[in-house]
């Protein structure tokens, strides 16, 4: 045996030994997407995914993706650990930010890689304008604070953009079953709102903004059919008179 071979051995055995010791470590999805195109035609989005996370004081992660027979790529990722009541995680992870179910009015903040420090319900994120050849230039900020005030749970939001000098606050209220979010940013000037309802699987949504109350109606219905989801879908614009239905089929092993 040549020594590329002994080597190739030990770090195989290495990462077999890693590997079991972690609990569920690796988890993979198929989803099948379908929805009304142009000239009502049916069109297919097939999104494979492939997940690697690790749990405890000491944590990270990351997924792949390849959508329609596509390469796979690396979507999101990060690494973090736990000091006392604070946490601390870098990488390309998603916001902070409030959410709502249609999200087509309210203002979206996302953001690609960045450092978030949460402390018990509030959290502060710091987006890099380019991660990859100068970590120090940083392009938002983004502050996030929760409570709960039974029977309400409030989540309040505030993103600054250090290159644009604008600002967008963020609100969400939920109680029981309903929830709603307001946004209002400095360079839009526009209140923009969304109200959402859930009972059993159904959930409910409606959306506009200060200009125009009603701009979207829609339906979500989440369904497990034997161990697949089945997610039907439905969203109407108003403006448009646009009615835009979708299902998806997804299995996770």
């Amino acid at each position: 045996m040549n020594r590329l071979s002994q080597i190739l051995l030990t770090t195989t055995a290495i990462s077999c030994i890693s590997f079991s010791a972690l609990a569920n470590p690796l988890s993979g999805s198929v989803e099948v997407g379908v929805s009304e195109g142009s000239s009502d035609a049916w069109k297919t989005t097939t999104t494979l995914g492939l997940a690697f996370e690790t749990e405890g004081l000491a944590f990270g992660g990351f997924n792949i993706e390849s959508v329609d027979e596509s390469n796979f790529t690396l979507d999101e990722w990060n690494i973090g650990t736990t000091i006392g009541p604070v946490t601390a995680s870098l990488g390309k992870q998603g916001d902070i930010w409030v959410g709502a179910e249609g999200e087509h009015t309210i203002a979206n903040m996302s953001m690609d890689e960045s450092l978030i420090i949460s402390l018990d319900s509030t959290s502060a994120s710091l987006e890099f304008k380019d991660y990859k050849n100068d970590i120090s230039e940083i392009e938002s900020i983004a502050l996030s604070h929760s409570l709960s005030i039974d029977p309400l749970a409030v989540t309040a939001a505030v993103d600054y953009d250090l290159d644009s000098e604008n600002w967008t606050l963020g609100a969400r209220i939920s109680m029981d079953s309903y929830g709603g979010v307001v946004t209002y940013g400095k360079e839009a000037e526009t209140i923009a709102y969304e109200i959402d309802a859930s009972m059993s699987d159904i959930t409910v949504y409606v959306n506009g903004d200060e200009d125009e109350m009603l701009r979207n109606i829609g339906a979500t219905y989440a369904m497990d059919l034997s161990g697949l989801a089945i997610e039907p879908k439905l969203n109407y614009d108003i403006d448009a008179e646009d009615l835009s239905p979708s299902i998806s089929a997804t299995l996770k092993f």
